[in-house]
């Protein structure tokens, strides 16, 4: 293939990758600050370049970057835009039917927004009531690789932070204002709400997520001033290696076993 993007292909071209091929892979970002120094789009250049470059290695298809998301916490930093949830999930709703109509029969949602995962399992619950003959599924690729660890310095690794930060910096550097890059420590007065991942992955209760604006005066949660484009390639690296194997797993499924047999729902 020329190109792994599928706004770059005719329908043609399309037409002749689905003689043999039918996993597409689904990007969704997010526009909303991402402190002084870092693109509002920063998630979804992350979700686009990490599904991009495993598409490559793998030879399947990635369709447009959904750049709209869930930011509502977010909403008090100027140029951040959200939909309301029950958008979203019609969003992807209605992409998803139209990529099974035309033959694309294994769907991996690539989330580059930790605010989107909820929605986006709601969103798959329904298509799941609606599309029997195809797979849709979702991957967070900042949960994956167990090789990151050891990457990062700080012990807050939450957002605009040391880790993308240095993704940015790897992959568009022009777009970084590094003389703006600050630690800040986030804070909740309420007491409510943790930041130190550690905790975060340990906690038993959620409240969901603050209003950025009460516990981050710069929208930073951590220390971006530890980021280097270093730290992203191995970041992208490991997260890249670990979606591959996801996604030749999944091509490796036949359609008859997930399709045939068991509760019928309808």
């Amino acid at each position: 293939m020329r190109t792994v993007l599928l706004e770059e292909l005719s329908w043609k071209d399309v037409e002749n990758y689905l003689v043999n091929g039918n996993l597409i892979l689904l990007p969704v970002g997010s526009i909303e600050q991402h402190g002084p120094h870092l693109p509002l789009a920063t998630d979804s250049i992350i979700a686009q370049h990490i599904a991009e470059r495993a598409a490559m290695e793998c030879e399947v298809l990635v369709a447009p970057v959904i750049k709209y998301a869930i930011s509502l916490n977010h909403i008090d930093f100027p140029g951040t835009v959200s939909l309301q949830p029950e958008t979203l999930i019609q969003v992807v709703v209605d992409v998803c039917k139209c990529l099974s109509r035309h033959g694309f029969k294994k769907i991996l949602i690539v989330n580059g927004h930790g605010g989107n995962n909820a929605t986006i399992d709601v969103a798959i619950i329904k298509l799941k009531g609606e599309l029997r003959d195809t797979i849709i599924g979702q991957v967070y690729p900042g949960y994956l690789p167990k090789e990151c660890e050891g990457v990062l310095e700080d012990e807050i690794k939450a957002h605009a932070d040391e880790g993308e930060t240095s993704k940015i910096l790897a992959t568009a550097p022009h777009l970084v204002r590094t003389e703006r890059a600050k630690q800040e420590i986030p804070h909740s007065t309420s007491g409510l709400f943790i930041f130190e991942t550690s905790k975060i992955l340990s906690q038993s209760i959620s409240y969901g997520l603050p209003r950025t604006k009460s516990v981050s005066e710069s929208g930073i949660f951590g220390n971006a001033l530890l980021a280097t484009p270093e730290k992203g390639v191995k970041l992208f690296d490991a997260e890249i290696r670990v979606l591959v194997k996801e996604i030749k797993r999944l091509k490796a499924v036949q359609m008859k076993d997930y399709t045939e047999g068991g509760i019928n729902l309808g």
